[in-house]
């Protein structure tokens, strides 16, 4: 898809990004949504390249600005009164079904304010919950193993990474964009791990590509010195 979008698109890369996007919209409709922001930013820098940063920041405000005010355009949809009742809900499925992965999240609110402050725990929760909060059993440990090998590559990529002019830039704010707005989405409305670690499997080879993007593998300490 990277190299389509950054060569050019033509009928046939058309046709296979449409037929993703439809096959998406019924599966995995929120997989979508977080996915769009970045695929208009990663599409405008190929078009017209140069200001990367400042394009997607443009975009995902813009894109922020409408889900907030979408209820205008279709009376009864508030993106944060979906996101709330969905939490609320699995809150109430999971009391109901005595999960064992269960953990407790913090209160939080349809407003603006309670899901900005809502945000970094999101994200531990999707990042780091199957690690701290270990369920036992071989799926907690598998999902654990998981969330350390994921998380090793991505800091091993940021230390050791390529020349800055020789990283692409757009490539790589495209999976950034993809993974933290679906990483928050499942962060906002999951309070199970065993759902979480199902949830966040579309973001994760998003987030090892963008590492791979950024790391230039012949720079790390143990792969330099056995080469020497």
């Amino acid at each position: 898809m990277f190299h389509s979008i950054q060569h050019g698109l033509n009928a046939k890369g058309i046709l296979i990004i449409l037929s993703c996007s439809v096959l998406l919209f019924y599966l995995k409709f929120y997989v979508l949504m977080s996915m769009l922001p970045g695929l208009v930013a990663l599409i405008w820098c190929a078009w017209r390249p140069g200001r990367t940063f400042f394009r997607f920041g443009l975009v995902l405000l813009l894109f922020l600005v409408a889900a907030l005010n979408i209820h205008h355009l279709v009376p009864g949809f508030n993106i944060l009164e979906v996101l709330f009742w969905k939490h609320r809900d699995f809150i109430g499925l999971a009391d109901l079904m005595n999960s064992g992965s269960y953990v407790a999240p913090p209160a939080l609110e349809p407003s603006v304010g309670s899901f900005v402050r809502f945000a970094p725990y999101a994200l531990y929760i999707t990042f780091l919950g199957p690690l701290v909060h270990l369920s036992g059993g071989a799926a907690g440990l598998l999902a654990a193993a998981e969330t350390i090998a994921v998380l090793l590559f991505v800091v091993l990529s940021v230390l050791w990474h390529r020349p800055w002019p020789l990283i692409g830039k757009a490539q790589v704010l495209f999976c950034l964009s993809f993974v933290l707005l679906l990483a928050l989405v499942i962060g906002y409305t999951t309070p199970v791990m065993g759902a979480i670690v199902r949830y966040r499997t579309p973001l994760l080879p998003f987030l090892l590509i963008g590492a791979a993007l950024l790391t230039d593998p012949s720079r790390w300490p143990f792969i330099r010195n056995h080469r020497q």
